[in-house]
C-alpha cells in the first residue's frame, strides 16, 4: 500500500513548490513560512498518527485474513483427506483408514474452531462458519453411517458407491461456503484500504501549499510504509512456513484467453514430489506435462482440456518420471474458477501416494491368490463330492451285495470282514461329509442375527439323549444365555462341543455336562461347555484344532476328527476365540468367544 502512495504524493507535492509568495516581504514570508509550517506539522502529527493507527488496524486485518485464509485451506485439506480415508476403506476396509478419517474430522473441527475465533465480532461470517463446521459434522456422520453398513455386507462384495452422490455434494458445499467466508473477508479489507487511501487524498490536498513540508511529510511516511511492507513480507513468510510443511504440493494455474496456461503458483519444494523446481514449473507448463510417463499423458491432459470446458473439479492419478528414472505415482486434484475478465483459475495439489499404489497392487496379487485358492477348494470340494463318494457307494453297495448272497452256513470270519468293510465305507463318507463341511465354512455369508443359546443347547440335547435314551447324564444349562451370531453356524459349533462331551463321558455313570457363561480377567463374555469325561493331556490341546488329529482312537471313541476344527473355524469368523482345558481322567472344558456384532 505505501509503496503506491509514494509516487502519488510526489508529483502532487512538485505542484505545491509556488512561488506566489515571493513577491512579499522576506519578515511576512518568514512569518508564513513559519505558520505554515507550524500547521504542516500539526497536520503531518494528527495525520500520521491517524494513519499509523489505520496502518495497524489495515495490517491487523491482513494477518487476521492470512490466518483465516490458511485455517479455512487447513479445513478443506482435512475435508479432501477425511475423503481419501473414507474411500480407502469402502475399498479395501483397513481400519486404519477409519483413524485417519476421524483425525481428519478432529482437525476439520478444530480449523474451524480457530476461525470462528478470527471472525468472532462479524456475525454473517460467524453463521457462516457455523454452518461449514455444521456441513462438516454431517459428513461425518454420513461417513460413519457408510462405513458401518459397508462393513455389515463385508469387503468381499463390491461397493455400490452408495452416498457419494451426497458426499459430492456436501464437498461442493464445504468448498461454496470457504470462498463466501474469503470473499467477505477480503471484501471488508478492501474497504478499509479504501477507506484509508481516501483518508490520504484528503490529505495531500491539505498539504499542496507548501512544497518542501510535504517532502517532510514524506519521510516518515516512507519510514510507515517501509515498516508495514516488512510486517507483509513476515506474514507472507509466516504463511510460505505454514504451506511448505504441507503433505501435498501445492499449485495454481491460470488460463487466459489468448495466452494459454500458464502457472501463477507452484510451492516451494515441489522438486521432492514432482522432479523439477517451482521456477522450473512456473516458467513452462510443458516441463511438468513431460514429466508425466508417456502411456499416461494423452489421458492426463484430455480430462484437463474437458475440466477447462466444464468447470468441473477432477480427481487424477497418473505415474510420473524423475529425473534420476525412478517413477512415482501422483495424486492430482483440482478445482476450477472462471473470473470476470474469463481467466479461469485453477486451484490444486499434488501428492504422492506410490506407497498407497504399491499396496493396492499388493492387495490385489492377494485377492488374486485367494481367488484362485477358492477355485481349487472348489475343485476339490467338487472332487470329493462326486469322483470320492462313487467308489465308495459302489464298495458298500457290493459289499452289502455280498453279504445277503453268503450262505447261510457262511463262517463268521467272513461275515465280520463285511460288516470292517462296510463300516470303514460309512466312516469314510462321514469323514468326506464332515472336510465338506470344514472347507465350506469360510464360503457362506455370515449373518448374525439374535440367537436364543439356552433354547439352541436345550434343543441339542435333546437330540443326543433321543439318540441313547439308556443314558443317565445330568445336564446344568444356564438360563437367559444369548448371542448375536449366525444361528445356523452357532448351532454347529455347539452340536460338535456337545456332541463330544456326551460322547467322553460315555464311561462314567455320573456323566455331567454343564453349559454356561462367564467372564473372563480381560473382561471377556466367554460361553463354555464343560464335561467330567475321559479327558485327555493338557499338552496335546492346541493339535486336536488341527483337521484330523485325534487323542483317543477311533475304535474307542469314534469320530471324524474335525470337530474342533471346525468349532475353531466358527469362532474365528465371529471374530473371537476358542481355548479347552483338560486333564485326563477329570473332564475338558471347551470354551470360546464371539466377537460383538453390528445391532
Amino acid at each position: 500500500m505505501s509503496s503506491t502512495t509514494t509516487p502519488l504524493m510526489q508529483p502532487r507535492a512538485r505542484r505545491l513548490a509556488s512561488p506566489a509568495l515571493s513577491g512579499r516581504g522576506p519578515r511576512l514570508l518568514l512569518h508564513v513560512a513559519f505558520a505554515l509550517c507550524a500547521v504542516l506539522l500539526a497536520l503531518l502529527a494528527a495525520t500520521a498518527h491517524r494513519q499509523a493507527q489505520l496502518g495497524r488496524d489495515t495490517a491487523s486485518a491482513a494477518e487476521n485474513l492470512q490466518a483465516l485464509v490458511g485455517e479455512l485451506h487447513s479445513a478443506r485439506l482435512q475435508f479432501t483427506l477425511m475423503e481419501a480415508a473414507q474411500w480407502r476403506y469402502l475399498l479395501w476396509g483397513d481400519g486404519a483408514d477409519l483413524l485417519q478419517r476421524d483425525a481428519a474430522a478432529a482437525e476439520f473441527a478444530a480449523s474451524m474452531a480457530r476461525a470462528g475465533e478470527l471472525v468472532s465480532g462479524q456475525p454473517e461470517q460467524v453463521a457462516r462458519l457455523r454452518d461449514l463446521a455444521s456441513l462438516g459434522e454431517r459428513r461425518v456422520a454420513l461417513a460413519r453411517d457408510i462405513a458401518q453398513r459397508r462393513a455389515r455386507q463385508g469387503f468381499d462384495r463390491p461397493w455400490p458407491f452408495e452416498g457419494s452422490a451426497a458426499a459430492v455434494e456436501m464437498g461442493r458445499e464445504v468448498a461454496a461456503v470457504v470462498e463466501a467466508t474469503l470473499r467477505h473477508e477480503r471484501a471488508a479489507l478492501d474497504t478499509r484500504q479504501d477507506a484509508q487511501q481516501r483518508n490520504l487524498e484528503r490529505t495531500f490536498m491539505a498539504l499542496r501549499l507548501a512544497a518542501l513540508a510535504a517532502l517532510l511529510v514524506l519521510l516518515p511516511a516512507y519510514a510507515l510504509a517501509v515498516h508495514l511492507g516488512r510486517r507483509h513480507a513476515q506474514a507472507e513468510q509466516r504463511m510460505a512456513d505454514v504451506v511448505e510443511h504441507l503433505p501435498v504440493a501445492t499449485w495454481q494455474i491460470r488460463s487466459t484467453p489468448g495466452r494459454g496456461r500458464r502457472f501463477a503458483y507452484v510451492q516451494s519444494g515441489v522438486e521432492r514430489l514432482r522432479g523439477f523446481t517451482a521456477d522450473q514449473a512456473r516458467a513452462d507448463l510443458d516441463v511438468v506435462l513431460g514429466s508425466i510417463v508417456d502411456e499416461d499423458r494423452p489421458g492426463v491432459i484430455a480430462v484437463m482440456d474437458e475440466a477447462e470446458q466444464s468447470l468441473r473439479s477432477y480427481d487424477l492419478r497418473y505415474r510420473v518420471r524423475h529425473p534420476d528414472g525412478k517413477v512415482r505415482w501422483i495424486h492430482s486434484s483440482a478445482a476450477l474458477r472462471r473470473e470476470e475478465d474469463g481467466t479461469i483459475v485453477w486451484s490444486g495439489y499434488w501428492e504422492d501416494i506410490t506407497r498407497e499404489r504399491e499396496l493396492e497392487d499388493a492387495l490385489k496379487a492377494t485377492n488374486a491368490q485367494l481367488a484362485a485358492a477358492n477355485r481349487e477348494l472348489e475343485a476339490f470340494s467338487y472332487s470329493v463330492s462326486h469322483d470320492l463318494r462313487a467308489p465308495l457307494a459302489a464298495v458298500d453297495g457290493f459289499s452289502a451285495a455280498l453279504a445277503e448272497r453268503l450262505p447261510p452256513d457262511a463262517d463268521a470270519r467272513t461275515r465280520h470282514l463285511l460288516a470292517r468293510i462296510r463300516a470303514g465305507a460309512a466312516q469314510m463318507g462321514q469323514l468326506i461329509d464332515a472336510l465338506l463341511a470344514l472347507a465350506q465354512l469360510g464360503r457362506s455369508p455370515l449373518e448374525r442375527g439374535a440367537v436364543d443359546v439356552t433354547a439352541l443347547v436345550q434343543q441339542l440335547l435333546a437330540e443326543l439323549a433321543e439318540r441313547e435314551p439308556a443314558r443317565q447324564v445330568r445336564v446344568e444349562v444356564a438360563q437367559g444365555l444369548c448371542a448375536r451370531a449366525d444361528p445356523s453356524l452357532l448351532r454347529q459349533l455347539y452340536a460338535n462341543v456337545l456332541s463330544n462331551a456326551w460322547k467322553f463321558t460315555r464311561d462314567r455313570l455320573d456323566a455331567r455336562i454343564e453349559v454356561g457363561l462367564r467372564t473372563t480377567a480381560d473382561g471377556e463374555q466367554e460361553f463354555y461347555v464343560a464335561d467330567n469325561g475321559a479327558g485327555f493331556d493338557a499338552a496335546s490341546a492346541s493339535k486336536l484344532f488341527e483337521p484330523f488329529q485325534r487323542y483317543h482312537s477311533g475304535a474307542q471313541f469314534p469320530g471324524s476328527g474335525v470337530g474342533l476344527a471346525t468349532v475353531r473355524r466358527i469362532a474365528e469368523r465371529h471374530g473371537g476365540r476358542v481355548s479347552i482345558e483338560s486333564e485326563v481322567g477329570a473332564g475338558t472344558r471347551v470354551a470360546f468367544t464371539l466377537a460383538p456384532g453390528p445391532d
